[in-house]
């Protein structure tokens, strides 16, 4: 039976009342796994599908593996990418793939691709593959036990981090520079997450940091370029408690900055090893100073974080909505809100452009000089809260049918004020009892939270937008998205 896969791609409106135009990929004889976008950089997207392939058919021992390609393909034409000499990479598993699965991660010139088996747990092992997708070069090549690396992230150009939910532990590869250096079979590197409580155990460890190293500034125009280096790196992590202890999953938000994650290796230089496997960082050593830990209630999309900012959705099964809150963990834009606290603390009284300080307001400007925040703007009279923003409604039908968006509500309001959270050592909210011992961060952040209500399905956030997604009730189908302009002032 022949199966036809279908990709739908539009750029996101980014004013109110643009055209939204569809474009279409059909391929005939395959089914889509996973897709992958650099706009910016290299005007590519990566296309993986996969295809069952009978192996030893006519034996007592027939297996089916998976064809799997790799397109690459130029985002604004649709054809193949003419930087690449090898369009389409190809290479077959070497054990049976129920659902495929593959998780697409780029920086630099290097690709990186982690494969595993959605169907079963303990199935086929986990494969990670490292290509120079100019070339289609095959850098490096891992197999491990089922379900233990899933999703991967890049620190630098040629240093990976590959979360091990078997060991709870965050681990640090090196990408080989050349074709004959030897390809390494351990990490170098190792930080240890809390360790779980007798019973628990991790059940996931999704990561995600964007931009990626290697990116460039996409825009003279634009107010703001958010540095890759400075990138937060958000983690979900799933905890899981055996049926003696009541068989629940509880949820936990981790945030760090990527240049920190790579700090930790000018930090603990005698932590470093090539030869061995490296003895872990515990993370009572490494992580309280650098980390802010959050226990969440609901399952999130991955995607909700981008620079050094990420939005929170609002609480499932409420019909009327909530507001959405927006964390800006950028250190610059933290000092000037602190300065802002240490100012009311010090003035009585202002008039209405200065500090309201029983509602905990700024409605005037910081002039800063010769400062750099966090995600690269530079110069006078920065905006601690955004600016006044449209909002667009994309209504989608089941056939896929997008009209013209349509002007909204703005998202985040000027007046709107944004609160600190700097807090030394916080503990974090351990509801069932999910680690050994307490855990500790003090990472500090603003919170600013939406003057409108919104109820969504989940959340998307990129350089300059939240994606609002409703759903059908099976969750299915996407049926609306709106898009939320929020700008960054």
């Amino acid at each position: 039976m022949s199966m036809n896969a279908e990709l739908r791609l539009m750029q996101v409106p980014r004013v109110p009342d643009q055209d939204v135009k569809w474009r279409e990929v059909l391929l005939t004889g395959q089914k889509i796994i996973a897709t992958g976008l650099s706009i910016y950089d290299h005007d590519l997207y990566v296309l993986v599908t996969a295809q069952p392939q009978s192996v030893n058919k006519n034996t007592a021992n027939p297996r089916i593996v998976q064809e799997v390609q790799v397109r690459l393909n130029r985002l604004s034409t649709g054809e193949p990418h003419p930087d690449v000499r090898k369009t389409i990479i190809s290479f077959e598993t070497r054990e049976e793939f129920l659902r495929p699965h593959v998780i697409i991660r780029y920086a630099g010139d290097n690709l990186l691709l982690v494969l595993w088996d959605r169907a079963v747990v303990g199935g086929p092992d986990d494969q990670v593959y490292i290509y120079a997708w100019k070339t289609g070069e095959l850098k490096l090549r891992l197999s491990v036990p089922s379900q233990t690396y899933n999703y991967p992230l890049f620190l630098t150009t040629d240093i990976f981090l590959l979360p091990n939910r078997k060991t709870g532990e965050l681990e640090y590869w090196r990408i080989p520079k050349n074709p004959s250096d030897p390809a390494p079979n351990q990490p170098f590197f190792v930080l240890s997450l809390p360790q779980c409580r007798s019973g628990r155990s991790f059940q996931s460890i999704l990561c995600r940091a964007e931009p990626n190293p290697g990116t460039r500034s996409h825009g003279a125009s634009k107010p703001f370029y958010d540095d890759p280096h400075q990138a937060i790196a958000t983690f979900i992590i799933e905890v899981r408690s055996s049926a003696r202890f009541g068989q629940r999953v509880t949820s936990f938000l981790l945030f760090v900055h990527r240049n920190s994650l790579v700090g930790c290796l000018e930090k603990f230089p005698l932590s470093t090893s090539f030869v061995n496997r490296p003895q872990s960082v515990p993370y009572d050593e490494w992580g309280p100073s650098i980390c802010r830990w959050f226990s969440i209630d609901q399952r999130l999309w991955l995607a909700t974080t981008f620079g050094q900012r990420c939005v929170l959705p609002p609480p499932k099964a409420n019909t009327e909505g909530a507001p959405l809150t927006l964390l800006d963990f950028n250190p610059v834009n933290v000092a000037i809100v602190l300065a802002a606290e240490r100012h009311r603390a010090k003035v009585a009284v202002l008039d209405d452009e200065g500090w309201n300080i029983a509602h905990n307001e700024h409605t005037g400007r910081v002039s800063e000089d010769n400062a750099e925040n966090g995600s690269g703007c530079r110069g006078k009279d920065m905006e601690v809260s955004p600016q006044t923003c449209e909002s667009s409604v994309l209504e989608v039908s089941p056939h896929i049918h997008v009209g013209k968006a349509e002007t909204g509500v703005s998202p985040f309001v000027p007046r709107l004020g944004a609160s600190v959270i700097a807090r030394s050592m916080d503990p974090l909210n351990d509801p069932n009892g999910c680690f050994e011992n307490t855990v500790y961060s003090s990472l500090p952040y603003t919170m600013r939270s939406s003057q409108e209500k919104y109820n969504s399905n989940a959340l998307l956030l990129d350089e300059e937008g939240i994606l609002c997604i409703k759903m059908n009730d099976d969750e299915m189908c996407i049926t609306e998205v709106r898009v939320l302009h929020y700008g960054y002032g």
